[in-house]
């Protein structure tokens, strides 16, 4: 799986973006008010899925590098050091009755635990 997509997946609001700055977040698209999100205006949301990959890029510079420092042992401890990429998908039900469905990395995850909390 490649990074999270950070943007509304399915429902209400599909194709828009998930924004996070300054302590709000948004779902957001040209031309149009953005959606935020807050404890206002969700009433519930839920993890429906957690997935972990290895950054392919990571794991490549790091095999390249360990590759080059001390050989096929370097590249297999470069690879295995690379980063995870997490994404979550989170179905996010409003107050006003819409829905939708999100997948987001996770500091945008922690970042809505903290909006939504207070």
């Amino acid at each position: 799986m490649a990074r999270a997509k950070n943007e509304v997946i399915a429902g209400d609001y599909t194709g828009r973006k998930v924004r996070c700055s300054g302590g709000r977040m948004t779902f957001e698209r040209a031309f149009t008010p953005p959606i935020e999100l807050n404890i206002a205006t969700v009433d519930r949301y839920e993890v429906v899925s957690q997935s972990q990959s290895k950054s392919l890029g990571s794991a490549l510079g790091r095999g390249l590098i360990g590759s080059a420092l001390l050989g096929s042992t370097g590249m297999v401890a470069g690879v295995a050091s690379a980063r995870n990429a997490t994404a979550i998908t989170v179905r996010v039900e409003f107050a006003n009755g819409d829905r939708s469905l999100i997948e987001i990395d996770e500091k945008m995850y922690k970042e809505m635990m903290k909006i939504l909390f207070n």
